[in-house]
Parts: structure tokens; C-alpha cells; sequence
């Protein structure tokens, strides 16, 4: 959003530069992007000046010497323009000015006093694309129209002597979509009163228009106004309202048309003009438009609307969009006489599908689509008439046709003091808090002890519970005035947490102790990884950070996977990573469970060296895990079961884990397909376990402690010849099982 300084000026008394303003602005969070002149930097040497007197270049045909008075001093200029005549208000650069970078004068150029062809110059008389302005180069500029007086300034009498600032204005602040807007949060800011606008409409005539309207789809138009105007006159604009529109980035059409948009910028609210001629019956009728209804829209496009859109129409057809754009067939015309004056409050929800759907953003749907006041039509109305009356010089119509058939109170939010300086760690006093939040709109209705209770202003949309209330306040008061203070947190003791988190913890400690590296990934991952483990329900987001972390991960092998891989680009393939994390599976009615998983993968040398070289393999594999059952002292009933239909294991490399014929997990060598999918040329083994289920065994071992035997310790090799069939598991759980005073087996046989 752009708006001028002077413009501001008009609502509320600023002495501060513009760096300060857009300061506060940006300190209360209406960010100022950016801020400048309005345009070039002319100076004060560029001046309004009167020619006295045209007379012939004695020595060259083409061209004239003037004499031009600016209220103080007369000057001889030579001239090569044609376009003026004696009384002609000119731009006059003396000598000493200094005219800016232009496609005419590139580096700029400081005017002279010179010589040309014998006579002397004591200045310039200056064309628009001379100085930056315009692109006329034609003529002189003739300033006759705006009748100014002598030896003004030229960037003052262009309103170039102002700065335009560029906002950044949150969807959640409406009511600072206008220049009232801003200086009401000015005012606040700055304890300084507004200014009153004494300049509305008072008098009005009966002129009996017949103007009618109706709402057919309240709903969509929970308020509609609108007011008839006689005897107007199309022309251009003063130059006070085409400068300010201009510098906003609004072009000028037309006084009538170049009115509503300056009251929209002024005011917030949009508002627009009918050609009365062409709105049959003189009565409006706002409803839902029919399924495949067309209109055509000022820009000249014809378009195909739905029943979810809304219509301004007459008696036979739509002359609007509402909110978003008027119709071709009803615009205001060089040769309009009359015109009706339309202002409404549209539901924004509606309005931002039609936007959306037609694509086609305005001025105006950008400001319905966030929600208006809907009770402030008439003060918009009247001021609209006031500068309509004046300015095309029309006649008012005294009866405002107002439609507002279930008004919006103002809504009441309480505010707890002590709550607030709690949460903002200050120490605000009421009076000061009632201040604030009244310089802002609200009234204060109700106080019990700390408890101040305020009616909010219906152009304050964003304002629903105490919270924001708070932080209004804390805007306002000045976030560089509230201190640095640490906050009071209740610290939990690492005690409290559960032995099932210091079992984990400790868990993680022991893998990293026998050369594991702990690797951490989103719960979010990508559709395809999910994939490739297998084809389970997942949870897919509704608003992903991005299509590759668009689903909750049932594994966490795809993640440990693509470590893997990115450190084997790497060059670094001597890699053993785990995972502790959680995966999420989809069940019936779509109820999420959440389990606690524990992976792992190696792709490392086991003996690394020139003669004896062995890569980690399935064994290896075996061992890791034996390891971390060891260390929860889960030692009896572990069996290892082969796997042949798991799509991420090699089918004749990889075995499912069970304790206690519960499967809790598998491992093996990575498939052959997926590590073509990965992109992965060597040998990767992993595992992924059920963390759960393993803790939940662990808790119910009993560890019971036994003297250290006095006596050395004796090692026997055992040689057994069994059938083929016979698995190692077998035969551990066969000697573990005999009642006898021997060491445990485990480890012991290959």
C-alpha cells in the first residue's frame, strides 16, 4: 500500500521526518518497505515565474528572447519553444538550479548564467521531460490552470515536495488499508489528538430520483447503500486529488471515477460511480448471480460467473461484480449527467473466491476480501457526496437509500491487568492500559478490580480475545520499551520424566559407545520413500512444507537410507548410523498410532587392511543387534527367522527378530532393487526394531546378581555335528535350556 505524507498531515499534526514516521510505523508492526520523493528533487531555484514581455532573437530566427518576472526579480531568457505567449505562468530554473538525471540530460546540468548567439541567458524555461516529470517535450510548461502565484516552488505547486510510503499491511489489518487508518495508528503511537474533517457534505436537495434497491442475498450483502447525484459535470481532476492518486499508483480517469478511489484511499472503503442512464428502473438489485451468467467487466473481458457469485444488477442485467469490479454497460462517461453512488459491505469469504476464481484482483477486492466496517457506509457516503458536489459540481440527492437489514454490534473483549504484565513482564497501570487501547477506538464499558472490560470497533477485525487486546498494548506502550527478563519456567527434574525415557536415553549412549553415529530426521517424508518399505496407510498432510514432505513416516529406513547415501557421495562409505524415533501408522476409522522404532545401518570394512580385507556382512549385522539385547539383558528365547517377501531386504540375505516368538523386528542386506532406486552401489545392511515392544521385554527380565567366581576362568571349544536344517538359534536355545551350572552360551557358536 502507498500514501503520502501530506496526505497524513491532513488527520494528524507530524513535525517528524519521514525516517522517524516510518520508524514508529514499522516499530508497530505496519512494516514501511521502502520510502521516497514523490518525485524528482527539484529544488527551490525551480520556480513559478509570469512572461512580461516576447521579442525576437536579434541574431537567430529561431529563436526568442522573454522576459519573465517570478514576484521579485525579472530575467532576460533565451528561448527555443513557440508554445507560450505574453501573461503565460511558465517554469522558470534561475540560475544555481540544478535539474535532475533525465533521458534529455543524463548526468543532470546546473543551470547558468550563458551567452547564446550574443544575448545572455539568466536561466531556462523548462519543458516536462526536462525535469523529469512528464514526457512532453514539446513546449514549454504552461502553468496557467493551476493560477499559482509568482516565485512558488515548483515541486510544492506539483505536491512533488512530499515522500510516499510503501507499507507492507498484514491480512489481519483492514482498517490500515487507508490513510485514516495509518494515522490513527499515528495518533496512538504519538499521543496526538486526529485532526476533525470539517469538509463533509451538509446540504442536499429532494430531487426525487426514484432510485430504489433491494438485497435478494443478505448473507452475501449484509449492507447496501447507495445515492443519486444531478446535473454532474465529467472533466478532470483538481490537481490536489490526480497528484495524490498518482503518487499511490492509482491512475486518473475522470473527477467522478478519480473520487471514489480517493476516498477509498482515504477512507478504506471502496465505493463506485453508475451512469444512472444506463441502471434500468433506477433501482438495483444485489443477488447471487445464475450458473453461466455473463457480464462484461470494465476491462473489457467478458465473464462466466456461478451462483457463488454476487451481482449488482439493474431490473434486466448485472452492472457489477460486487467487490471486485464494475460492468462495462454501466460506466461513467465523458457525456454522463447523472450518476449513482453505490457503497456496500460484501461477505469476504465471498468476495475472495470470486477473485480468486476469476482471477482478478482489484483495489477493492483486496480490501472486502479482509473484511470492512460495515458501519462505516454513510460517513464514506458523505464524504464521496461532499467532494462529488464540489469538484463536478453536481447536485446531491438528500435521501440515501440504506440497506442494512441485521446491524453489527460492537463486540465486547475483557482484559485481565495482571494477566497482561505477567505475560509481557511489565508493569503497565490501568489508566495507562486504558489510554493506549482508547487512543486505538476502544471504549472502555465496564472495570472490576483489574478486569477492564472494552467495546471493540467494528473496524477492528482482528480484535477477538483478551490475547490481542495484549498485544495492542504491547504495540502501542512499544515492544523497545518492555525490558529484557528471562520468563519463569517450572523446571521438571530429569526424575519426573520415566524410566521409559532414561531407558531410551541410555539406549542411545550404548549404541553410540560401539561406533554408531545417531542421525535425526523429519517425521515428514517423501510419498515415494514410504513406498519403496512397503504399501501401509499413511497420514498425508494437509499443508506440506512441500511435496516431498507431504506424508508421516511408517519407517524410519527410507530417512537412514538417504543419510546413507548423501555420506556415500560424499566419499565417505565407512558408515554406521542409527535412529530412536517415532513412525506413524494409519489404522482403521483413521486412527493415527504412533510407535517408537530403533534402525540401524552399516556399510563399513570390517577388518580394514591390505591382506585380510572383509566387508561388514549379515553376521555382522546379527552381532549389533545381539549387543543391544545384551545391554537390556534380553538373553534367552531370542530366535532369528528367515525373510524372503520384505520389499526393502535382500530375500536370501535377511532374517525376521523374535524374543519369545514375538517378532519385534528384521535386518538384513538392502535389496538389490531399491539400492538401484537409491542409487546405492555397495553392500548396506539394516535393521529396524520395535523399541516398544523390546523396553516393554526388558522391564519384565530379572536381573539378579551373582558372586565373582574365584576361580580362572576356563574356555572350552565345543565342536557339534548336527543335520542342515539345524539353525544356530536352535542350538543356543537347546543349551540354555539344560538346567546345569554352565556359563551362557551366547556367542559361542558360528
Amino acid at each position: 500500500m502507498l500514501l503520502t505524507l501530506n496526505w497524513l498531515k491532513e488527520f494528524i499534526e507530524l513535525n517528524e521526518n519521514p525516517a522517524k514516521i516510518a520508524g514508529l510505523l514499522t516499530n508497530v508492526g505496519l512494516e514501511v518497505e521502502s520510502f521516497g520523493n514523490v518525485g524528482p528533487e527539484l529544488g527551490n531555484e525551480i520556480v513559478s515565474a509570469k512572461i512580461e514581455s516576447i521579442f525576437e532573437h536579434p541574431n537567430a530566427s529561431r529563436l526568442v528572447i522573454c522576459d519573465v518576472f517570478d514576484g521579485a526579480n525579472l530575467f532576460k531568457i533565451v528561448c527555443g519553444a513557440k508554445n507560450m505567449t505574453e501573461g503565460d505562468i511558465v517554469a522558470l530554473a534561475r540560475t544555481g538550479a540544478r535539474l535532475p538525471k533525465t533521458s534529455k540530460f543524463p548526468d543532470g546540468i546546473t543551470i547558468k548564467e550563458t551567452k547564446l548567439r550574443g544575448e545572455i541567458s539568466q536561466g531556462m524555461l523548462c519543458a516536462e521531460n526536462e525535469l523529469g516529470i512528464g514526457d512532453e517535450s514539446d513546449g514549454i510548461m504552461i502553468l496557467n490552470k493551476l493560477n499559482p502565484e509568482l516565485g512558488v516552488t515548483l515541486s510544492s505547486l506539483l505536491g512533488l515536495d512530499d515522500t510516499v510510503f510503501e507499507l507492507g499491511i498484514t491480512p489481519n489489518r483492514p482498517d490500515c488499508l487507508s490513510v485514516r487508518g495509518i494515522a490513527r495508528e499515528l495518533s496512538a503511537v504519538l499521543n496526538r489528538d486526529m485532526k476533525i474533517q470539517n469538509d463533509h457534505f451538509e446540504t442536499a436537495d429532494d430531487l426525487d430520483s426514484g432510485l430504489d434497491a433491494e438485497i435478494h442475498d443478505p448473507l452475501k450483502c449484509p449492507r447496501y447503500a447507495c445515492r443519486y447525484f444531478a446535473n454532474v459535470t465529467i472533466g478532470e481532476s483538481p490537481d490536489f486529488i490526480r497528484q495524490r492518486l498518482e503518487a499511490c499508483g492509482v491512475r486518473s480517469i475522470n473527477n467522478v471515477v478519480d473520487i471514489t478511489n480517493y476516498v477509498m484511499l482515504e477512507y478504506g472503503h471502496p465505493l463506485h460511480a453508475f451512469d444512472s442512464r444506463f441502471v434500468e428502473g433506477s433501482k438495483i438489485i444485489v443477488r447471487s448471480a445464475r450458473d453461466g451468467e455473463i457480464i462484461r467487466t470494465l476491462d473489457e473481458t467478458e465473464r462466466t460467473l456461478s451462483s457463488d457469485d454476487l451481482l449488482i444488477c439493474d431490473k434486466s442485467s448485472p452492472i457489477a461484480i460486487a467487490g471486485v469490479m464494475g460492468g462495462e454497460n454501466s460506466q461513467v462517461i465523458d457525456d454522463t449527467k447523472s450518476i449513482i453512488l453505490e457503497c456496500g459491505y460484501f461477505d469476504p469469504v465471498h468476495v475472495r473466491k470470486t477473485s480468486k476464481k476469476l482471477k482478478l484482483s482489484t483495489e477493492s477486492s483486496y480490501r472486502f476480501e479482509r473484511g470492512l466496517d460495515p458501519n462505516a457506509i454513510e460517513m464514506v457516503i458523505e464524504r464521496a457526496s461532499y467532494l462529488i458536489s464540489r469538484y463536478a459540481d453536481a447536485r446531491v440527492d438528500k435521501r440515501i437509500v440504506d440497506l442494512y437489514p441485521s446491524v453489527k454490534n460492537a463486540d465486547k473483549v475483557s482484559v485481565d491487568i495482571r494477566k497482561m504484565n505477567s505475560i509481557l513482564g511489565t508493569s503497565i497501570r490501568k489508566k495507562k492500559v486504558e489510554k493506549i487501547l482508547g487512543s486505538l477506538g476502544l471504549l472502555k464499558t465496564d472495570e472490576k478490580n483489574k478486569l477492564q472490560t472494552y467495546k471493540i470497533p467494528t473496524f477492528r477485525v482482528d480484535l477477538t480475545r483478551e490475547i490481542d487486546l495484549i498485544e495492542e498494548v504491547a504495540r502501542v506502550y512499544g515492544y523497545n520499551s518492555i525490558s529484557d527478563k528471562l520468563p519463569l519456567v517450572n523446571i521438571r527434574a530429569a526424575d519426573n520424566l520415566g524410566s521409559k525415557f532414561h531407558k531410551i536415553n541410555n539406549l542411545r549412549k550404548f549404541i553410540s559407545s560401539i561406533g554408531f553415529s545417531e542421525a535425526i530426521n523429519y517425521s515428514f517424508t517423501d510419498p515415494d520413500l514410504i513406498k519403496i518399505v512397503e504399501s501401509e496407510k499413511t497420514t498425508k498432510l494437509l499443508n506440506p512444507i512441500s511435496l516431498d514432505q507431504s506424508e508421516m513416516r511408517t519407517s524410519l529406513l527410507p530417512g537412514l537410507i538417504t543419510n546413507m547415501k548423501r555420506n556415500i557421495n560424499y566419499q565417505q562409505d565407512n558408515l554406521k548410523l542409527f535412529e530412536i524415533g517415532k513412525t506413524y501408522n494409519l489404522k482403521e476409522e483413521n486412527v493415527n498410532v504412533e510407535f517408537n522404532k530403533l534402525s540401524i545401518a552399516s556399510s563399513l570394512d570390517r577388518v580394514n587392511n591390505l591382506w585380510d580385507k572383509r566387508s561388514y556382512d549379515f553376521f555382522d549385522m546379527k552381532g549389533e543387534i545381539t549387543k543391544i539385547f545384551n545391554y537390556l539383558h534380553i538373553r534367552e528365547n531370542i530366535d532369528f527367522d528367515s525373510v524372503s517377501n520384505h520389499s526393502l531386504l535382500h530375500p536370501g540375505n535377511s532374517s525376521a527378530v523374535l524374543i519369545n516368538d514375538i517378532n519385534v523386528g528384521l535386518f538384513g542386506e538392502l535389496h538389490p532393487d531399491v539400492k538401484a532406486a537409491f542409487d546405492i552401489s555397495m553392500d548396506i545392511y539394516v535393521a529396524e526394531l520395535s523399541l516398544d515392544t523390546i523396553l516393554e521385554i526388558s522391564d519384565q527380565v530379572k536381573i539378579s546378581f551373582t558372586q565373582i567366581s574365584r576361580n580362572p576362568l576356563l574356555r572350552r571349544d565345543l565342536s557339534i555335528v548336527v543335520d542342515n536344517n539345524i539353525t544356530a538359534g536352535e542350538i543356543l536355545t537347546s543349551i540354555n535350556q539344560l538346567k546345569k551350572n554352565i556359563q551362557r552360551a551366547e556367542g559361542c557358536i558360528k
